[in-house]
């Protein structure tokens, strides 16, 4: 499976609700955003949303994380839960885990890779950064905890 991000709680001092909120997804591709995956606003459609692609900055709007798979197929529209709060604290994986230095916690935002449905921390693009790095493990497995806020 994809390295994806996996919400731990919320540090909004509200709980992550994991009820489901349930959005549109616009037809064009079955299960376009599996769980895991960032979500934020479609700007091309109206009302719906879709999995932020690579290079994910705080341009886009941020909605959360996936709980489900989205249930859209190339013809007909679909939904998608996601866990959403204010902040959200969020595991993920870094791009490139030996560069993770301890200068780096809450100190920048860093965006989102993706590649090959990979979402990772790119921790070498701050500007409009999306990711605040709590902690990181650049030894063993890359394996990041961060906040990110939603802005919706």
């Amino acid at each position: 499976m994809a390295n994806v991000i996996k919400v731990l709680n919320s540090l909004s001092g509200q709980p992550v609700y994991s009820f489901p909120v349930t959005l549109k997804v616009k037809a064009g591709a079955v299960g376009s955003i599996l769980p895991g995956y960032l979500v934020i606003v479609d700007g091309g459609n109206a009302g719906y949303v879709k999995a932020a692609a690579d290079t994910c900055d705080s341009d886009a709007k941020i909605l959360g994380i996936a709980s489900s798979t989205s249930t859209d197929t190339v013809g007909a529209d679909g939904t998608v839960t996601i866990d959403t709060a204010p902040v959200l604290y969020v595991e993920l994986f870094a791009k490139t885990p030996a560069n993770l230095t301890a200068a780096m916690t809450f100190t920048n935002k860093y965006i989102l890779d993706v590649t090959s449905s990979n979402y990772t921390l790119d921790q070498g693009t701050t500007s409009k950064g999306i990711f605040t790095l709590v902690d990181y493990d650049n030894v063993t497995n890359g394996l990041c905890h961060a906040t990110l806020a939603t802005n919706w």
